[in-house]
């Protein structure tokens, strides 16, 4: 087991950060629901709705209808370059997340997108 001695604070750090701990704390609670919870939109890359696709593939739960709205919400997120972002807004990473949403959406049998193909 290693001892640790306790390591004098910059003083003139903690009154700055205490102020900004104070901000942050009162901006979530301000945000958080009289019942205790908290409610945000989560954001993320077309592989999910691409996995979905392929589960519920798997599961014998998709329907025409899911795999329509998936296939074209999929395509709206790709860029024109042929690639789509790991988060919003973000670099382009090699092709590597095209190739697993392409395949994923064509596994489970997506329609083509407007750019001439959901893996194009």
């Amino acid at each position: 087991m290693t001892v640790t001695h306790p390591r004098s604070l910059d003083r003139s750090a903690v009154g700055p950060a205490a102020e900004a701990l104070a901000r942050a704390r009162d901006h979530l609670l301000g945000l958080q629901h009289d019942e205790g919870w908290w409610q945000g939109e989560l954001e993320t890359n077309v592989t999910m709705d691409a996995e979905d696709l392929l589960l519920r593939e798997f599961l014998g739960v998709r329907t025409a209808e899911q795999t329509q709205a998936a296939a074209r919400w999929i395509a709206s997120q790709q860029r024109d370059d042929g690639t789509w972002a790991n988060f919003y807004g973000g670099p382009h990473h090699g092709g590597g997340l095209r190739r697993a949403a392409a395949g994923r959406a064509r596994a489970a049998g997506a329609a083509h997108g407007p750019r001439g193909g959901i893996d194009s």
